[in-house]
């Protein structure tokens, strides 16, 4: 689609959400235009972590605006004042549907069909604030969501639809608790790309809610460098550690979370069958080795470990290391070295280059990724 058939179709759908049906005719204090959200629009994507949404992803939203105390209205007060007199009664889980235009479409009665959108209210003055989260999870106090193949992704928790002030969403990974490094295997791709936005002291003036997404999670993706002037065949490889962190929680704006209590150790099955990694080769002098990625099998995408850093970049409060095996050899393994870190919403890409039967490891860091979700994943 060309740009100026996007920009066409955007300004459609944005006109029609914000002028109002029969079905949001006003009433005494509302206004006749509508609600509308909007994230970046982007068509690219990746497996685990995708640079945009695509048409179909569902997100969930808490909504804020009226907020009194004592006969006192705290309405139109900016967020960090009226918060703690404030409560989801705008949307409390309310699910938005991503469209290819970059707008969201949500139906605030689900017994009827159409668009049912929310309408501002009608005074200017009044501010709102939104709390956004991916995946989109049926909440009651919490929900384990599953993908496709019925595995479960997770527990996403929200604080309740009575609590005021900052909402607390909390996600908890699908790895068991506890565990071995050794004994206990770990599927890395029923991970989600946990996400959060916010926009706060928003207006109707101010027109569609922009959510900007940003990724909790860290990833890691890995190659094979062969300096060899043979090819190498690798056997085995795997990730594992101990107490690794196992949720976290994010409280309204903060930029930083907390990593709770509960910890999971076991290992990762990076490659499932044996791959070969081409010779290196020689050209003006210089070597150049062979080299694979390691991918999902028959696709070219990257197969990614997503992992929760603390404040410190940290990912564990134990050890984790890489595990090899070339060819008959014995397994050799490479701690990760304790002066490591990684940011959220970073990627990293870990070299692993075979000289002779050895290995020697090399982290990078990919830069971050964009803003987006898995639609392979379904909470519902």
């Amino acid at each position: 689609m060309r740009y100026s058939q996007i920009l066409i179709t955007l300004i459609a759908l944005l006109t029609g959400a914000c002028s109002r049906t029969d079905d949001l005719l006003p009433e005494n204090n509302y206004s006749p235009e509508a609600i509308v959200f909007t994230s970046p629009y982007n068509v690219s994507r990746s497996p685990e972590m995708r640079n945009s949404f695509l048409s179909g992803d569902n997100v969930g939203v808490l909504g804020y605006c009226e907020a009194k105390n004592n006969n006192v209205d705290y309405s139109s007060s900016p967020w960090n004042t009226k918060k703690q007199f404030a409560k989801p009664d705008l949307f409390y889980n309310q699910k938005l549907t991503y469209t290819n235009s970059g707008t969201w479409t949500y139906d605030t009665d689900d017994t009827k069909d159409g668009n049912q959108l929310e309408p501002w209210f009608e005074n200017e003055n009044y501010t709102y604030a939104f709390f956004a989260y991916y995946p989109y999870a049926t909440i009651t106090s919490s929900y384990t969501g599953t993908n496709d193949d019925n595995e479960s992704m997770g527990t996403i928790e929200l604080s309740s639809s009575d609590a005021t002030g900052d909402p607390v969403i909390t996600y908890t990974m699908p790895h068991p608790a506890g565990g071995s490094p050794s004994s206990t295997s770990l599927e890395w791709s029923i991970v989600p790309d946990f996400m959060l936005a916010y926009s706060i002291d928003h207006r109707k003036a101010d027109g569609p809610v922009n959510l900007a997404f940003r990724h909790i999670f860290c990833a890691f993706e890995f190659e094979i460098n062969n300096y060899n002037t043979t090819p190498a065949t690798i056997n085995n490889l795997r990730f594992s550690g101990t107490n690794f962190y196992r949720s976290v929680s994010v409280t309204g704006q903060e930029s930083d979370y907390k990593t709770g209590t509960d910890r999971y150790s076991g290992y990762f099955n990076i490659i499932t069958t044996s791959i070969t990694c081409p010779a290196a080769t020689e050209k003006d002098g210089i070597l150049i080795p062979g080299n694979v990625k390691i991918t999902i099998e028959d696709t070219a995408e990257p197969i990614d470990l997503l992992f929760i850093p603390d404040a410190q970049g940290k990912i564990t409060e134990g050890d984790c290391s890489v595990n090899v095996q070339i060819g008959n050899e014995s397994e050799r393994t490479q701690n990760l070295k304790e002066s490591m870190s990684f940011e959220p919403g970073t990627r990293s890409i870990f070299s692993i280059n075979l000289v002779g039967n050895n290995f020697v490891l090399q982290v990078r860091s990919d830069g971050q990724w964009s803003d987006g979700g898995d639609s392979d994943i379904r909470f519902d």
